[in-house]
């Protein structure tokens, strides 16, 4: 059930679910995130949010403009991160899932 204050604002669910999802995938903790940072992360995910909002079919220039302020703010957010130290050195997702497949299952042999 929607709260006074969801109801009032409905992006404002949507965007707290976006910073919790973004925030575990990136490793980030949020307390860790200085006024700045925070304030990137809360753009992103209110873009994020009216943009999933949005029926492209309806207004497509408006949906553009939605992707395209949602990407601006996901560029300021990592420069952001990388600014302060909070990127993690994160690699590629791609690179983690092949050492560990490596890891637990060998350099390829499959099922021999």
């Amino acid at each position: 059930m929607a709260t006074r204050a969801q109801l009032a604002d409905p992006l404002r669910a949507r965007t707290g679910g976006y910073r919790k999802r973004l925030a575990r995938r990136l490793g980030l903790r949020l307390r860790d995130l200085d006024g700045v940072s925070w304030e990137a992360l809360e753009h992103y995910c209110r873009c994020k949010a009216a943009q999933s909002v949005l029926d492209p079919r309806d207004d497509p220039e408006r949906a553009m403009r939605a992707a395209n302020a949602t990407h601006r703010a996901w560029v300021q957010l990592e420069r952001r991160l990388r600014e302060v130290g909070l990127d993690r050195g994160r690699r590629d997702g791609v690179a983690d899932l092949a050492d560990h497949l490596r890891a637990n299952y060998g350099n390829g042999s499959v099922g021999r």
